[in-house]
């Protein structure tokens, strides 16, 4: 009989599993405890953090008593701070991402640093203190920050080559101002059959967007002139820009002649109506019944434009 000791194969090939597992598990492991500061995780991480709150939470703030959405009328409550817009300010959700609130895009322009740092988490706590990163949050338009009330949107530092930045790029539909689309045929003159006016009830947040269409023409050479607030005539290169629409292109710049089945955008930037109430239009060979002045107000909407959302984050 041959009573040398032996190994089963099963044995063998048991014990080569659990070594691989083992190994594999002592790996893998500890990563999931250390730091993200210890390399560009943690960047990569809080760009994309900071990134998907903006875009896709419209924020939150709450007290003893009371609670909702709208942080930028509550911000020393502020608890989370979002640019989604909040159709229903009561609870905590948003019913479209990526679409942003001016008034808390504007706001998060104006809160102090320390806020702004602590509510989107943009620091590392390492041994109990918190190191600050680098950032810089932008909205973007062909290249260009883009104007928000006359507020460039841009927060944060201007990073160098000489650091390490992590970026996180998103389109958006950004609120930019309002906009009313009216059938020519509901606006009146003041007398002047080429001359309509429209009022201002409210004070107005952003550019002041108009759209006519269905023009009553007189003339091949039917053309738009100018636009007046309160009196004053407006600069058709600081004050405002006009764009055309016919039935087969989208807008582009404008050029005369106006046809009846054109559409005309007036985009009218915030200085120019800063107190004014009136706003006058006035075109060429165009008939207007008379009438009263109609009301922007009554029938404005939020105007939102595409815009790229960057965020950049480096230690």
């Amino acid at each position: 009989m041959d009573d040398r000791g032996q190994v089963a194969l099963d044995f063998l090939f048991g014990m080569a599993l659990f070594l691989v597992a083992f190994t594999f598990t002592m790996q893998f492991v500890p990563g999931l405890f250390v730091s993200d500061s210890t390399d560009e995780t943690g960047i990569a991480f809080t760009a994309y953090r900071t990134a998907t709150i903006l875009s896709e939470d419209p924020g939150w703030w709450e007290n003893s008593t009371q609670r909702g959405t709208d942080w930028e009328d509550h911000v020393s409550n502020a608890t989370r701070i979002g640019l989604a817009v909040d159709t229903v300010p009561e609870t905590r959700l948003t019913d479209t991402i990526n679409l942003l609130s001016m008034d808390k895009s504007l706001q998060l322009m104006y809160l102090d640093e320390d806020t702004l740092i602590t509510k989107l988490g943009l620091y590392d706590n390492i041994n109990g203190k918190h190191i600050r990163y680098g950032y810089n949050i932008s909205l973007h338009r062909d290249g260009n920050p883009i104007l928000l009330n006359d507020t460039l949107f841009v927060r944060g530092e201007i990073n160098t080559d000489s650091v390490d930045v992590f970026k996180i790029e998103r389109l958006a539909l950004v609120e930019t101002g309002t906009f009313v689309d009216y059938d020519a045929n509901s606006l009146y003159s003041n007398g002047t059959a080429d001359t309509t006016r429209i009022s201002i009830s409210e004070s107005q947040k952003g550019k002041m967007v108009i759209d006519i269409n269905n023009f009553t023409t007189t003339s091949p050479n039917s053309s738009f002139e100018n636009i007046s607030m309160d009196g004053t005539l407006l600069n058709s290169s600081n004050d405002y820009v006009v764009y055309l629409k016919n039935s087969s292109n989208g807008f582009e710049p404008y050029s005369p002649p106006i046809m009846s089945n054109n559409m005309l955008r007036l985009e009218i930037y915030p200085m120019a109506f800063e107190n004014s109430s009136l706003v006058e239009i006035e075109f060429d060979d165009v008939t207007f019944i008379s009438g009263p002045a109609v009301e922007y107000t009554a029938s404005k909407e939020p105007f939102y434009e595409l815009a790229q959302m960057m965020v950049k984050v480096w230690k």
